[in-house]
């Protein structure tokens, strides 16, 4: 369920409107969102959730194979955070990092929205995830979590998907 949204006045790209409002409900195969949240589960849990919530195509850049899906989930618990560009609105990428609760478990989700013309912008795109990760480990703190000490404070190489 979308709890919060906040919708930016841009920094001289045109803006694109976020197909999400508060209080939306979608499965957990929907989004970045539900990717982040599913990444740390076992993968048979995954499975029986795709079965009951079938992969769907919103652009043609979505994921559409439940192989691949579990792919992505595997880049998101290697690197600490989902990137997707057109996979759920053309012209919309999206990234999202995870937010811990005291016992280490994902509590939450931080997501932002952007133009997809953002995407070949890499020091841009560094900055932004190193604030998300940042954001989010504020809130994870608030919430009681201490990270273990091998884990990295900066986002690894940008992996681009869905372009």
């Amino acid at each position: 369920m979308i709890i919060d949204r906040r919708q930016g006045v841009g920094d001289g790209d045109a803006m694109v409107p976020m197909p999400v409002e508060v209080g939306n409900v979608r499965p957990l195969t929907y989004g970045l969102i539900g990717q982040v949240l599913l990444a740390p589960l076992p993968v048979e849990t995954v499975q029986a959730l795709l079965e009951k919530y079938p992969l769907e195509r919103h652009t043609s850049y979505s994921i559409d194979t439940d192989q691949h899906f579990l792919e992505r989930l595997s880049l998101i618990r290697g690197r600490g955070y989902a990137l997707e560009i057109n996979e759920a609105m053309e012209g919309l990428m999206g990234v999202a990092v995870p937010i811990y609760d005291y016992a280490g478990n994902t509590a939450g989700v931080l997501a932002l929205g952007l133009p997809a013309t953002r995407e070949n912008d890499t020091a841009f795109m560094e900055r932004t995830i190193g604030n998300l990760k940042l954001a989010a480990a504020e809130v994870s703190k608030n919430l009681g979590y201490s990270p273990p000490a091998d884990i990295e404070s900066e986002p690894a190489e940008i992996e681009r998907t869905g372009s």
